[in-house]
């Protein structure tokens, strides 16, 4: 329940599970996508179905206004992609090259704190 004067959450999506690889972006979200030279980061969506890519599963619910408390950048592109990401590209890269590896680097921890809840819609089947 929010405190008075509270900010109201701004929330996200990420698709799949509540694990620190799952809040980790992998080497390939170095690379800047279809809304310019800022739009790269850990993919996060406006909506669960984006987020799942409309096959249904779990998506974690994150709250962007913590993730810029802590000092994060935020680039949302309009169609419904949030992009999150360190402030230096030294520090993303630094974090992205953790993905799989089992190491946790501070920032997927730092991700996984902002989350404030989980979807579940049943998967649609091929």
């Amino acid at each position: 329940m929010r405190q008075e004067g509270e900010e109201k959450p701004d929330i996200v999506y990420r698709g799949g599970n509540n694990t620190l690889n799952n809040f980790t972006p992998a080497p390939k979200d170095l690379k800047p996508g279809k809304g310019g030279k800022d739009d790269y980061g850990l993919s996060t969506f406006r909506t669960h179905d984006q987020a799942t890519q409309g096959q249904g599963g779990k998506s974690q619910e994150l709250d962007l206004n913590k993730i810029r408390e802590m000092g994060f950048f935020v680039f949302e592109r309009g169609d419904g992609h949030v992009a999150i990401r360190p402030m230096t590209d030294e520090e993303f890269k630094t974090w992205t090259a953790t993905k799989g590896t089992g190491v946790v680097h501070p920032r997927s921890v730092m991700v996984q704190s902002a989350r404030v809840g989980e979807v579940r819609t049943p998967e649609v089947k091929k």
